[in-house]
């Protein structure tokens, strides 16, 4: 599966709002056979350091902007759903949220402030309004339309209640994915 708009494999670099390099991330594709059903993933490969402790959310947001302090200019989420605030319980979260192109999960950080992990963005998520059907290449073709987006690390993890900012936190660390 050749990705078109974007390196199969680009490292994207993520620094904190300091400047400094704190790791980066390798965006590739992933073909994935769930069953009978066949999923095309975005793959995201963490290799990250000087991060604080604990669980961080990740996701990707709308402009390729990373101005520090505080990444203000990454925009909202890319593909955020328009949701209701506080289910009741993560057990009612609905199932579209979880499947939000632009959420890609939380990252848990060890103490010494390493973190080594792959995310995954279900491609087969996106709406078919952004292309002829929902794929890699569609995928990508919503995160290069505007010239690119930003990867964006939170203080916080994702609580899988709260929309849309999930009590996340500022935003920590940011890198930019680009054509």
């Amino acid at each position: 599966m050749a990705m078109s708009a974007i390196a199969a494999y680009q490292k994207v670099e993520i620094r904190n709002s300091a400047g400094q390099l704190v790791g980066t991330a390798v965006v590739s594709d992933k073909p994935y056979l769930l069953g009978q059903q066949s999923l095309e993933l975005l793959s995201f490969k963490f290799d990250l350091k000087g991060l604080p402790p604990g669980d961080h959310r990740v996701s990707i947001h709308v402009h390729a902007s990373c101005d520090a302090p505080g990444f203000a200019t990454v925009g909202d989420q890319l593909l955020q759903p328009n949701l209701p605030e506080e289910p009741a319980s993560p057990a009612s979260r609905p199932e579209k949220l979880e499947e939000a192109f632009g959420d890609l999960g939380n990252i848990s950080v060890k103490a010494d402030g390493k973190a080594k992990a792959t995310l995954e963005a279900n491609a087969t998520a996106v709406p078919i309004e952004f292309g002829a059907a929902p794929s890699v290449s569609t995928a990508l073709g919503l995160i290069l339309r505007n010239g690119g987006a930003s990867l964006v690390i939170d203080a916080q993890p994702d609580d899988l209640r709260s929309n849309p900012d999930g009590k996340l936190g500022e935003h920590i660390a940011c890198g930019l994915i680009l054509p």
